[in-house]
């Protein structure tokens, strides 16, 4: 296991919770509909994280539930 010290910063954070197929649709909704009309920008000095809350083997639906964070500036 390796340690990162990540930088600070502001995130837009999309929690998604749905089937694992469709997890790249919220990235497309976060970069072609959201950012566009939010006022902000990605920060692209930075990486976008993706906290993985459940496993979905394990969920009913075998959905997952995932923080996504975005890097925002404005």
């Amino acid at each position: 296991m390796q340690f990162k010290k990540l930088d600070g910063g502001q995130y837009a954070l999309y929690p998604f919770y749905d089937v694992p197929e469709k997890l790249n649709n919220a990235y497309q909704y976060m970069f072609e509909q959201w950012l566009p009309n939010s006022g902000y920008e990605v920060d692209f000095h930075r990486h976008n994280l993706e906290f993985n809350m459940n496993n979905p083997a394990e969920d009913p639906e075998g959905k997952c539930k995932v923080d996504l964070f975005v890097p925002i500036k404005k």
